[in-house]
């Protein structure tokens, strides 16, 4: 029998990945606002950081970016299960561009790999199925 944290995340992402769209935005600003209104650790690192990288914007600025950069983490969390336990038909709507796939092309021609650096957070999730979907060895 597995954990119940395995088996809470399992059913996170079954559900956030069976939900449309702007229901799943509309989840992820309800989730950031409840760590904004009750004071979390996540919301209190959050301005913390935005603090420190951003001292010469105002309290009230620094306040706004730390919601939303609060709402994209949620957001994210939102739309994990898409690309971990989603069909690839829903994500493969949304890629609308690839740009430098030639740099991949020529190294593949050449039998050649490439090491692909990209950002932590963002689709990096999606990165190894569209290159899969588009004929690219991963």
């Amino acid at each position: 029998m597995r954990d119940p944290q395995t088996l809470l995340l399992t059913a996170w992402l079954a559900l956030t990945g069976a939900l449309p769209w702007p229901v799943r935005r509309v989840f992820a600003w309800l989730i950031a606002a409840a760590l904004w209104v009750f004071d979390t650790r996540s919301a209190g690192t959050t301005r913390r950081n935005i603090e420190l990288c951003f001292p010469e914007l105002g309290e009230r600025e620094r306040l706004l970016l730390a919601r939303r950069s609060l709402w994209h983490t949620a957001l994210l969390a939102c739309e994990l299960g898409l690309a971990w336990r989603g069909p690839a038909t829903r994500w493969q709507r949304r890629l609308l561009a690839v740009e430098g796939l030639e740099h991949l092309e020529r190294a593949q021609a050449a039998g050649k790999g490439v090491l692909m650096l990209v950002p932590h957070f963002g689709n990096w999730e999606v990165l190894g199925y569209a290159l899969a979907v588009l004929g690219f060895q991963v």
